[in-house]
C-alpha cells in the first residue's frame, strides 16, 4: 500500500469512511508484522477493543482482532447526515491506533515467551505471570489487570509507538 495514501489517510481521517479508516488498520498491523517477522492470523470486528485470542488458528498462529465499532459508529452517523462531536472521532480514532498498537505489542510477548524464547529478565517474569494466571483461574480480573506486568508492558508499548506514529505523519 502507497505510504502517501496512508499518510494522507491518517491526516484527514475524519473524512474517512470506516474502510479507509481499516486501511490504516491494515496498513499498520502489515508494516508491524513484517518489522517483528512474525506470523499470524488478523481481522478487523464490528465490536469494542481487541484481543489476541486464547486458542491458535488450525495452522497455529495466533489471532488478532482489533474492534472498529466506536468509530464505525460515529462513521456511520456521518454518513447518514448526523451531528458528531469532532472531539469524539478523534478521541476514538486514536483509541483504535494505541488498542492496534497495544494488542500487537501481546502479539510479541506470545513469540517472546512462547513461540521463540527470549530469555531475559522481562520475559521471565511474563511468563512466570502467565504461569500463575494459567494455574489460578480467576487470579487476574478486571481489578488488578493495570498490575499484570504483560499489561504494563502492552500499554507503554502502545503510548510510545501510537506517539511515534502520529509523529511520522507530522500530526504531532
Amino acid at each position: 500500500m502507497d505510504i502517501e495514501y496512508i499518510k494522507n489517510k491518517v491526516n484527514n481521517y475524519e473524512t474517512c469512511s470506516i474502510e479507509e479508516i481499516e486501511e490504516i488498520i491494515n496498513f499498520i498491523v502489515n508494516t508491524k508484522k513484517k518489522e517483528l517477522n512474525i506470523n499470524f492470523e488478523f481481522e478487523i470486528v464490528y465490536e469494542d477493543g481487541g484481543k489476541v485470542n486464547s486458542e491458535r488458528s488450525i495452522d497455529g498462529l495466533q489471532q488478532l482482532e482489533i474492534g472498529d465499532y466506536p468509530l464505525a459508529e460515529i462513521k456511520g452517523d456521518k454518513e447518514l447526515g448526523l451531528e458528531v462531536d469532532p472531539l469524539e472521532e478523534r478521541k476514538c480514532f486514536i483509541e483504535l491506533i494505541l488498542q492496534t498498537f497495544h494488542e500487537l505489542r501481546h502479539i510479541k510477548q506470545n513469540n517472546d515467551i512462547i513461540d521463540n524464547p527470549v530469555l531475559n529478565e522481562e520475559t521471565l517474569k511474563m511468563t512466570r505471570e502467565s504461569i500463575i494466571n494459567d494455574s489460578f483461574l480467576g487470579f487476574r480480573n478486571r481489578f488488578n489487570y493495570e498490575e499484570s506486568i504483560t499489561e504494563i508492558d502492552a500499554i507503554i508499548a502502545s503510548l510510545e509507538e501510537t506517539a511515534l506514529f502520529f509523529k511520522k505523519w507530522g500530526l504531532i
